[in-house]
């Protein structure tokens, strides 16, 4: 992917905004789905001393979140997939569906919405 080439070269040159530039990293990882790449490159930024508070708790909270990620693909389980009105996904994190007591409703927790 084009855009970790550019964060690799960016990281050797920008001292001052690596933590950015390895949060900018992780981001791409994490969208490919390569999670071990991702997790260590928000890792370096949570350990970078120039990075923000409010940089080192989204780095923790996407750390996290990978783990729950490789955790799921290493113990995958069986599901149906049905697609739903396209209105339902949104670009925010959204696990564990669920269906409500009397089986009319599907809910999600959704991560990342404030």
């Amino acid at each position: 992917m084009l855009e970790i080439k550019y964060l690799y070269s960016a990281s050797g040159h920008e001292a001052r905004n690596r933590a950015l530039i390895n949060y900018r990293l992780g981001e791409a990882y994490f969208s490919i789905g390569d999670y071990a790449k991702a997790q260590m490159a928000y890792d370096e930024c949570i350990n970078k001393p120039e990075a923000s508070l409010n940089l080192k708790l989204a780095a923790t909270k996407k750390f996290e979140q990978c783990n729950f990620a490789i955790n799921e693909e290493k113990n995958p389980k069986a599901t149906d997939v049905t697609a739903l009105n396209p209105d339902i996904n949104t670009p925010y994190n959204e696990y564990w569906p669920s269906r409500t007591v009397d089986g009319k409703q599907l809910v999600f927790t959704q991560v990342g919405s404030g």
